[in-house]
């Protein structure tokens, strides 16, 4: 099939192979929401499937939404936090020692989410709440462990 075919490029696109499927609406979290949330999973709580599948979804709305490259003044403190693994206790320890995200507190996570560590989908889901909430403060980089190809090994 020739995908420059005007026909072809009218189409649109099936939202769900499944017809099962419910698809959630976007999540919109408040500052307060996001942080009871990040609180309720570094303290070991999980997130229902609904909850989780609606952060997914409003995650991945917004990044989509960010450019690819960014470019960024920062006026205060900016800190990078890297190869979270899965790990809760090293999201919990990195957020008390770089603090409340803000105008003058920024912090860029630097991929490696997810995998090796039991917590990765907590991890996860805590990120993009604070990305949400501080959409301006809040930084995600996606790393080479959330390639489903990579990930498997750890599976």
């Amino acid at each position: 099939l020739d995908l420059e075919d005007e026909a072809l490029r009218g189409l649109a696109r099936p939202a769900s192979i499944n017809p099962h499927r419910r698809v959630a609406p976007s999540l919109s979290l408040s500052k307060r929401d996001a942080e009871a949330t990040v609180r309720r999973l570094l303290a070991g709580s999980r997130l229902s499937a609904d909850e989780l599948s609606q952060l997914l979804r409003s995650g991945a709305d917004a990044l989509r939404a960010e450019p690819i490259v960014a470019d960024m003044e920062v006026v205060g403190r900016l800190t990078v936090v890297g190869d979270l693994h899965g790990s809760l206790a090293d999201l919990g320890a990195a957020l008390d020692l770089c603090g409340r995200p803000g105008t003058k507190t920024r912090i860029i996570f630097n991929g490696d989410f997810v995998d090796r560590g039991a917590d990765g989908a907590e991890v996860l889901a805590a990120v993009l709440a604070l990305k949400l909430a501080f959409p301006r403060s809040v930084h995600l980089n996606r790393g080479n462990h959330e390639d489903a190809s990579l990930s498997k090994v750890y599976d």
